[in-house]
C-alpha cells in the first residue's frame, strides 16, 4: 500500500465500505461512508479460544450483521485493521502478539472470500491515526502522532502532511519505546517496553499484582477514585511511563498534536492531565511549547472507521491493489508479491543461510521453492500420465509425515545452531513450515480432496502454533539455564506427569540420563512413579491428588529440580507436587498449555493453544531444545552456568 495516498480525499460518489476491526479485547465492524461516518456499528468481545479460526468467523459475522442493519445492497471492499505485524499486499496476518496463536492468518483472503469483494488490509495504528488526522482531532495540522493505547500500545504519524509508514511499512511501533531498561517482560518479548506498562493488559495485571485481586484497567481508575492507595501507586507508574514515551516521541517528531485512543484512554482527565504533565517538563521546550496532547475525537468508532477509510482510500493510477482498483474478489494477492511461502528471488528465505551453506534438515537445492511444485509436477494428490508408485516408496500421508518430520528437524537444528533466542522462531517458521508444506506436496500417493484439506487443516493449526513459540525464547531459555545451574550444583532433576505427559516427563529423563547428541557423563534425573502398585497405595492410604507430592516430600531436596508436566495446568496431583516441591526448597518448572492454571511454578512454559494435540507436540518441541541446552553444557561446549 505504499502507493497510495491514505491521506488523500475520498471521491465524494465513492460507494460504502467495510471496515473491520480486529482487537485483543473486541471486534468491531460497520459500513463507512465517505464523509468517514460509521453505519450500523456492531461490537462483540474477541474469542480467544485457542483457534483463530473461531474469531475469524465471529468476525465475518458481525460484518454481515453491521450490513443488514444497514441495508446495504452492496459494498465495493472490505477494509480490514489489525495490530502488526502483518504483510498487507498479501493479507497476511504474521504473529500479532496481542492474539495468541494467530500466526500467519491469511485474514484478507479470508474477508474476500466472506463478502465477495477486495480487502484491504492496514495496521490498526495507522488506519486509526489516517482516521483521525482526515475526520478527527487531527484536521488542520501538519504533524499528528497517534497513539492508540489499549489491549496493547500502537502508533501512527503524519509527518508535514504525509503519512510516515517506514521503510517495511511497519512504522509506527509506539508502544515498544523502552521506558525502564530490564524492566517487565513485554508481549513482543523484550523489557521495559511502555506497552509493558501502560497497555490495558498490563495495568491489569500490575494491578492484580499489588492489589491481590482481579482488576480491569477502568476497576483500577475506580479503585484511585475511591482512595485505594495500592491502586494509586499502579496509575502513577502508568501515566509516568506513558508521559515518557510520548515526551520521546514529542521530542523526536515535534508534532503539533498527540491524539490518545484506546480504550485506557476512557480515563479522561486521569490519564490526560499526567501525561500533558510529563511531556511539558521532559520534552525539550520548543517542542513541549508547540505540541497539545488530546484526546481521539472519534472515540471508540475509531478503529473501525480507520478500517473503513483505508478501503475507502483512492488507489495510485494504474494500480491493481486488492480493494482498490481491482476486480479479483476472490483470494488476491498484489502482483508483486511472491507466492505465499516464498521470498523475491534476489533474497534467501527468512531465516536460511546464504545458499552455499544450506541449513540442515533442507532439501537439497534442486527440490521447487517452498509452496510450488516442480514445472512438471502433477496437481497434489495424483500421479502424471503413465506413472506408477515403485513398491517400497513412500506415498500419500507417509511421505507428508517423512518431509514433516525433516522439516522440524531442520527448523530445531537452526534455532539451535544460532542461539535460541534470536534463532527459534525463524528456524521453526523455516523448518516446520517448509517441512510441511512439502510433505503435503510430496505426498503423491492417491488422496481424496476432502482427506487432503482435512490434512492442510490440522498441519496450519500444528504450523500456527509452533510459530507463536517464539514468544517462549526467554522462559525456555531461563527454563533450560535453571535446569543446568541445579545439575551443576548436584542436584537432581525429578519429572512427573499424567498419561500423555508422563510419557513426555519420561522422554526428558530419558534424554538426561542418556544424553541426546553429544558423548558426555550421565546426569541424575528420575520420572516419579505412575505403576499402579504405587497409584493405588498411594491414593487408597491418601488421595489421588497426593500420588506425585508423596514421592516428592520423599525425595525432594533443596538444589533439585522438579519438571511437571500437564496439557491443562490445572491436574491436582500435579498442583499439589509443585506446591510441596517448593515448600521442599527445590526449583519448579512447569509445561502446560492454554490459559493459566492453578499450578504455579519458578518458570511457566504455557503452549498458546487449548487442543491437547498441539500442547503435547510443542512440549515435545520444548523439551527437545532444553535437552539440548543441557547436553552442550554438561559436553563443556558453553561456559558453564
Amino acid at each position: 500500500m505504499s502507493g497510495t495516498d491514505l491521506l488523500a480525499p475520498c471521491p465524494g460518489d465513492a460507494g460504502p465500505v467495510l471496515g473491520l476491526d480486529i482487537g485483543g479485547t473486541k471486534l468491531a465492524a460497520a459500513v463507512v461512508t465517505a464523509d468517514g461516518t460509521a453505519h450500523g456499528l456492531v461490537t462483540t468481545p474477541t474469542p480467544h479460544t485457542g483457534d483463530w479460526r473461531d474469531a475469524t468467523a465471529c468476525l465475518f459475522d458481525l460484518g454481515h450483521q453491521a450490513l443488514r442493519a444497514v441495508g446495504a445492497r452492496g459494498i465495493r471492499a472490505v477494509g480490514i485493521a489489525c495490530g502488526g505485524p502483518l504483510d498487507g499486499p498479501s493479507g497476511m496476518l504474521m504473529s500479532p502478539p496481542h492474539l495468541p496463536g494467530w500466526t500467519r492468518v491469511p485474514i484478507g483472503p479470508l474477508a474476500a472470500e466472506a463478502f465477495g469483494v477486495p480487502f484491504v488490509l492496514e495496521n490498526d495504528a495507522t488506519a486509526a491515526a489516517v482516521a483521525e488526522y482526515r475526520f478527527g482531532a487531527g484536521r488542520g495540522t501538519a504533524t499528528m502522532l497517534y497513539l492508540t493505547v489499549s489491549t496493547g500500545i500502537g502508533g501512527g504519524a503524519v509527518v508535514g502532511g504525509r503519512l510516515h509508514r517506514g521503510a517495511a511499512g511497519n512504522g509506527g511501533e509506539f508502544g515498544h519505546i523502552i521506558v525502564r531498561r530490564g524492566g517487565r517482560l513485554c508481549a513482543c518479548g523484550r523489557r521495559g517496553c511502555v506497552e509493558a506498562y501502560a497497555s490495558g493488559s498490563a495495568i491489569a495485571q500490575r494491578a492484580r499484582e499489588a492489589c491481590g485481586r482481579e482488576m480491569t484497567a477502568a476497576g483500577v481508575t475506580a479503585a484511585v477514585a475511591a482512595g485505594d492507595p495500592a491502586a494509586a501507586a499502579v496509575w502513577a507508574e502508568t501515566v509516568d511511563l506513558l508521559g515518557a514515551a510520548v515526551a520521546d516521541l514529542v521530542n523526536v517528531f515535534e508534532p503539533d498534536l498527540v491524539v490518545l485512543g484506546g480504550g485506557v484512554t476512557r480515563a479522561g482527565a486521569m490519564l490526560l492531565g499526567p501525561v500533558r504533565e510529563v511531556v511539558a517538563r521532559e520534552a525539550m521546550p520548543p517542542a513541549a511549547r508547540a505540541a497539545r496532547v488530546e484526546p481521539a475525537a472519534l472515540g471508540d468508532r475509531v478503529g473501525v472507521i480507520g478500517a473503513g477509510v483505508i478501503a475507502l482510500a483512492p488507489p495510485p493510477t494504474g494500480s491493481s491493489r486488492p480493494g482498490l482498483g481491482s476486480t479479483h474478489t476472490g483470494p488476491p494477492r498484489a502482483a508483486s508479491s511472491p507466492p505465499r511461502g516464498e521470498l523475491a528471488a534476489s533474497s534467501p528465505p527468512r531465516g536460511e543461510l546464504a545458499a552455499s551453506s544450506p541449513p540442515r534438515g533442507e532439501l537439497a537445492a534442486s527440490s521447487p521453492p517452498r509452496g510450488e511444485f516442480a514445472a512438471s509436477s502433477p496437481p497434489r494428490g495424483e500421479l502424471a500420465a503413465g506413472e506408477s508408485v515403485e513398491a517400497g516408496t513412500p506415498t500419500g500421508f507417509e511421505a507428508a509425515r517423512i518431509e514433516v518430520s525433516a522439516g522440524l528437524e531442520g527448523g530445531l537444528e537452526a534455532a539451535l545452531e544460532r542461539g535460541l533466542e534470536a534463532g527459534l522462531e525463524r528456524g521453526l517458521e523455516r523448518g516446520l513450515e517448509r517441512g510441511l508444506e512439502r510433505g503435503l506436496e510430496g505426498g503423491r500417493g492417491p488422496m481424496a480432496p476432502a482427506m487432503v484439506h482435512w490434512l492442510e487443516s490440522h498441519l496450519d493449526e500444528h504450523v500456527a502454533v509452533a510459530s507463536a513459540l517464539g514468544e517462549l525464547t526467554a522462559e525456555i531459555r531461563a527454563a533450560g539455564e535453571l535446569i543446568c545451574r541445579r545439575l551443576a550444583g548436584g542436584g537432581t532433576v525429578y519429572t512427573l506427569g499424567n498419561g500423555g505427559s508422563a510419557a513426555d516427563a519420561q522422554h526428558l529423563t530419558g534424554e538426561l540420563v542418556g544424553h541426546f547428541k553429544r558423548e558426555r557423563r550421565p546426569l541424575p534425573a528420575v520420572t516419579l512413579s505412575t505403576d499402579p502398585s504405587v497409584l493405588t497405595c498411594v491414593a487408597n492410604d491418601f488421595d489421588y491428588a497426593d500420588v506425585f507430592a508423596r514421592q516428592i516430600e520423599a525425595l525432594a531436596r533443596p538444589g533439585d529440580v522438579v519438571v511437571a508436566f500437564t496439557t491443562s495446568g490445572r491436574s491436582p496431583n500435579v498442583v499439589s507436587a509443585l506446591d510441596t516441591a517448593r515448600a521442599r526448597g527445590a526449583a519448579t518448572v512447569l509445561f502446560a498449555g492454554g490459559a493459566p492454571g492453578a499450578a504455579r511454578a519458578d518458570r511457566v512454559l504455557l503452549v498458546p493453544s487449548k487442543s491437547t494435540q498441539r500442547v503435547q507436540e510443542m512440549h515435545t518441541l520444548m523439551l527437545h531444545v532444553i535437552s539440548e541446552m543441557v547436553d552442550a553444557w554438561a559436553a563443556g561446549e558453553e561456559p558453564g552456568p
